[in-house]
This record gives C-alpha cells, structure tokens and sequence, in this order.
C-alpha cells in the first residue's frame, strides 16, 4: 500500500511538472521564456570574451522585451488551448549573430531550452567544437547557418530528422567524415551548402531525393567517386558547386536536364570525358566552370546556344580543334577563358561582337594566323592574354581602339609591324608584355611615361 502511495505521489509530481512547463508529448522542456533567458544568459558567460554585440544581454531583463540583439521572439502556443481573451505567451524563435566575434564552443549552448527556434544564424564567428546532437531535436527550425567558424568531427546523421528544415548552411568549417545519406530525408530543403570542408567519402545518391533543391554546393572538400545519376532529379537547382574535390568519371549529360541552372562548377576534379554537348540545353546558364580537368575532344559548338552566359572557364584541359565561332554569339559574356589547352586555327573574327567582355585569355594554346580585326569592336574589354601561341602579323589598325586595356600580353607569338601607339590614352594600363615578337619602329611614346 505504501509503495503504491508512493508511485501516485511520482506520477503527480510529474504531471504537475508537465502542466507547469505546458509541454505536450515530443515537446523539449524548458518552454517557459524565464528557461529560455537562462540558457542564453549561460552560453554568454562560456564565451571566452563577451563581444560587444551581446551587451544588451543583461541579467534581470527579458530577450523578448528588452530587445536583445540579435534575438527574436514570436508568440506561440503550447499546452492546452487557453481562451482568446489570454494572449499567447513570447519565446526565443529565433537566433541570429552573423559577423558578431563570439568565440566559444557551439555545444554550451542548450539548444533543448529552446524549442521553438525556427532559425539560427551564427555564421562567421569563432565557435568550435562539434556540432551539438541536440539542434536535431529543435522541431520547428527551419533555418541553421554555422557558416565561417572552427566546426570540427563529423555532421551528425540526425539532423536528416529535421523535416522542417529548408537552409542548412555549413560553409566554411573543419567537418571530416562522409556527408551523411540521412540528409536526403530532409525533402524541404532548398539550400544544403558544405563548401569548403574536409569531407570525403563519395556523395550519397540520396540527395537526389531532394527535388526542391536550389542550391547544392559541396566544393572544395575531398569527395570522391562520381557524380550520382539521381542528381538528375534536381530539377529545380540554379547552383551546383562539385569543384575542388576529387570527383572521377565522365561529366553526366543527364546534368543537361537541370534546365534551371545558372551557376554550374566542377572545376579542379579528375573527370575524364568531352563537354557535353547536352549542357547547351541550360539556357539560364550564367556560369560554366570545368576548369583544370582531363577533359578532351573539342569544345562544343552548342556551347554558342547559352544566351545568358557571363563567364565561361574551360582553361587547364586537353581540349582540342578549333575555338567555335559559335561563341561570337554569346553577347552576354564578360570573361571567357580557354587557356592552356591544345586548341588549333585562328581565332574567329565573331569574338568580337562580343561587346561586353572584359577579360579575354586563350594564351598557352597553338592559335596561328593574325588577330581580329573585329577586336577593336570589344572597347568594354580591360585584360587580353593571347600569349604562347603561334599568332603572326600586323595589329590590325582597329586594334588601337583598346585604349582602356589595364594589362595585355601578346608575348611568345611572331606578331609583327607597329605596336599601338595609344595604349595609356585610358590611363589603366599596368602590364603591357610584347616580348619575343618581331615588331618594329619605336617604343610608343606614352609607355615611356607610365608611371611618371
């Protein structure tokens, strides 16, 4: 009898501790705003310094009507419905100290004393250690952006539990280990970013689970392997960042079927294949870079299909034949690099319709014959690299029109006749390189006075 007495009196104090608090099942404690103060005030006194942002977090005031910064509240409801004369009570939903010198460790702060955070911005900080298993029991986040800080062991498979969870930005960090599969649960996502990290292993197809996607950046880590063939799915990516790892095999052409994109970058991998011609179907297509790959074949004349494309990088390859004169059509483009290939023939006089480029570099090729004369149709133009190849010939006279060049570099060709005798009128130039040519006549006479 006493033992059963004894059990009611547990079972009563929990239940009046589960009132008290307002919880429901699956709920954290902790949902009175005075739990949620106190775990904010506790992390602040855990940073090695109290940087000036988190002045406003002072004992005796409240982070919802003091205005603390860089803290939101919103009012929520929790436990049983109370009548509409009763406002919903205010608690901490939100976190947000991007840019803010808070220096500590990310897991002293209780994330459990805190359910209602639908997001959390601490990019850019100096916060270490791992990251804490408890954000994955956050129901409502929706945004977490640890971008910018000293993160280091694996990202945790639970947070492929956070159903609710549409940004995960982890940008920047020191993770290791493999990108865990779990993610490709988290079918609300539309920004996954792991840039710039030291995982590796190979990408998880499941990800292709992840058809709201509109931005996958998983550069500059040691990812390995292909990419997966339910990458296909994500047809509403605009970005795609693969560069800088050491992705393997050809370049898929079902990447021609994510007609949304604009920013495609898988440069400085091991892929072995031509450029896709399929790639000409990304007509939003703002950026190409398949830079420093063993890429071969010659570059697609389809390429010249893109109507928006700004930047095209195809330097570092094996790429062979002719520059298409197809990219004369490309009027949107502002910098264009083919250097360092084995590209072969003269350049196409159809550059240079190419009016809004500013950088132009074909060099360390085996270009022959004579330069455009439609180049001096491309007056927006500042950099022109045209060295170590076979170029011969007069400047053509519409040449001196690049009067606002900052750097040129014609060296290592068999170019001959005048130099151009107007290239400071613009008073931008900084390098002008015409070394091993056969050019004759003078030294024009405002190079002589660059710098005086």
């Amino acid at each position: 009898m006493e033992m059963a007495v004894e059990l009611i009196l547990v079972l009563l104090h929990h239940w009046l501790l589960f009132l008290h608090a307002g919880a429901t099942p699956g709920h954290h404690g902790g949902v009175r705003l005075g739990c949620q103060t106190a775990a904010l005030l506790q992390w602040k006194s855990t940073l090695r310094t109290s940087p000036p942002a988190l002045a406003s977090w002072r004992q005796g005031t409240s982070p919802c009507t003091s205005n603390w910064t860089g803290v939101t509240c919103g009012a929520v409801h929790w436990g049983r419905r109370r009548r509409r004369r009763h406002r919903e009570p205010l608690a901490v939903t939100g976190i947000s100290l991007p840019f803010a010198g808070l220096d500590g460790r990310l897991g002293e702060l209780n994330f459990s004393a805190l359910p209602f955070l639908t997001h959390v911005n601490l990019a850019f900080n100096s916060l270490h250690g791992e990251i804490p298993l408890a954000i994955a029991s956050l129901p409502a986040l929706s945004i977490l952006d640890l971008a910018g800080n000293g993160l280091h062991g694996s990202i945790p498979s639970e947070l492929g539990s956070m159903r609710r969870l549409t940004q995960l930005g982890l940008f920047s960090n020191n993770l290791t280990g493999r990108i865990p599969a779990s993610l490709g649960n988290l079918t609300t996502l539309v920004a996954l970013v792991t840039t710039k990290n030291l995982l590796a292993g190979p990408i998880p197809g499941e990800l292709g689970k992840l058809t709201g996607l509109k931005a996958l950046e998983l550069g500059d880590n040691f990812l390995s392997g292909r990419i997966p063939e339910s990458f296909g799915n994500l047809t509403q990516l605009n970005t795609l960042y693969l560069f800088s790892n050491t992705l393997s095999g050809p370049i898929p052409a079902f990447l021609g079927n994510l007609r949304k994109l604009r920013d495609l970058e898988l440069g400085t991998n091991r892929f072995s294949s031509e450029v896709p011609a399929a790639l000409s179907n990304l007509t939003e297509l703002d950026v190409l870079d398949l830079i420093e790959k063993e890429l071969t074949g010659s570059i697609p004349h389809e390429i010249g299909f893109l109507p928006n494309l700004s930047v095209l990088v195809l330097y570092s390859n094996r790429l062979s034949g002719a520059i298409p004169a197809s990219l004369g059509n490309l009027t949107m483009l502002n910098h264009l690099d083919l250097f360092d290939n084995q590209l072969v023939g003269s350049i196409p006089a159809e550059l240079g319709a190419l009016m809004d480029l500013h950088t132009m570099s074909l060099p360390s090729n085996m270009l022959s014959g004579s330069v455009p004369a439609t180049f001096g149709n491309l007056t927006a133009m500042r950099k022109l690299f045209l060295f170590d190849n076979r170029l011969s010939g007069p400047l053509p006279r519409e040449f001196f029109n690049l009067t606002d060049l900052a750097v040129l570099n014609l060296s290592n060709n068999s170019l001959s006749g005048e130099l151009p005798s107007n290239a400071c009128k613009g008073r931008n130039l900084q390098m002008y390189l015409v070394f091993t040519n056969m050019f004759t006549g003078s030294i024009p006479r405002d190079l002589k006075s660059v710098g005086a």
